[in-house]
């Protein structure tokens, strides 16, 4: 192609110039529309709530500060019908519900949901979700025995204690058998 001026060969390189720069750019924006993640939604704040404080679900559930559990009782804590989400490890129960991310764990349609309500003891060590609801330690190698461990410290850091199992047939997690004072853990 040939140009006969300086002038026509300005204006051959604005016109596709500047398609070929918008086109890139609107592909761009496009790109980046679709994939780009959203900013987090804010929660409405409840009454009296200080930003980032988190406040309790409407569908308020009560258990008390400390109480010995039967595996059977425990049952009824899965968080069905706006109760408490309760999870027993090693024979110290937890309260899922305490933490503001506990419901998204252990609510339903969570990965964590199968053990609401159950002793998960055996299948965090195991890592088997087949088994849930087999609080049975015996058998387990140093290494799950160590991977349960390193769950009930995590358990303990975000999530409070609100009781025992009793009776447990299986050797309770160190420092249980006093109970009432983990009761303020987290």
């Amino acid at each position: 192609m040939m140009w006969e001026s300086l002038a026509q060969l300005d204006q051959w390189i604005l016109s596709h110039v500047s398609w070929t720069s918008l086109s890139i750019s609107l592909l761009v924006l496009l790109i980046t529309w679709c994939w780009w993640p959203s900013p987090p939604r804010k929660r409405p704040l409840a009454e009296g709530a200080l930003p980032g404080e988190w406040v309790p679900p409407k569908e308020t559930y009560s258990i008390p500060a400390w109480k010995e559990y039967s595996l059977e009782e425990l049952k009824q804590f899965n968080g069905e019908n706006g109760q408490a989400i309760l999870v027993c490890v090693r024979g110290r129960v937890f309260d899922m519900t305490s933490h503001e991310t506990g419901r998204l764990f252990y609510g339903d349609g969570s990965a964590y949901r199968v053990f609401a309500g159950l002793d998960a003891s055996r299948s965090l060590a195991t890592m088997d979700f087949e088994d849930a609801g087999n609080g049975n330690l015996e058998g387990l190698s140093n290494y799950q025995k160590q991977t349960l461990e390193q769950w009930e410290e995590l358990y303990k850091d975000k999530y409070k204690v609100v009781g025992k199992i009793v009776p447990y047939k299986y050797a309770y997690a160190p420092g249980i058998e006093s109970g009432p004072e983990l009761k303020s853990s987290s």
